[in-house]
């Protein structure tokens, strides 16, 4: 288990995929150097990203950063890794 396991938890309601592990590498990549949290749903033969955020490290604050919006990001590496994503 890497660092970013813990910083980026994926979760896929139901049953996961058969490349999980896959998955969730190409998300936590996505995440980069942000912590977060991302939600799948099946839909037929692929999977759409129900919910996504993104906390990304600011420097100089002792306050945690505002979560933002990453499902556009997620959607776009699974694309990316040729992984069945639904918009």
């Amino acid at each position: 288990m890497s660092d970013s396991d813990d910083l980026v938890q994926v979760r896929f309601v139901g049953e996961p995929p058969p490349q999980r592990e896959r998955w969730e590498e190409t998300i936590r990549r996505a995440y980069g150097r942000g912590f977060g949290k991302a939600k799948l749903v099946r839909v037929g033969d692929s999977w759409r990203v129900e919910e996504a955020f993104i906390q990304e490290p600011t420097t100089g604050s002792s306050t945690l950063p505002t979560p933002t919006d990453a499902r556009e990001r997620v959607v776009a590496a699974l694309k990316a890794a040729d992984l069945p994503v639904a918009e």
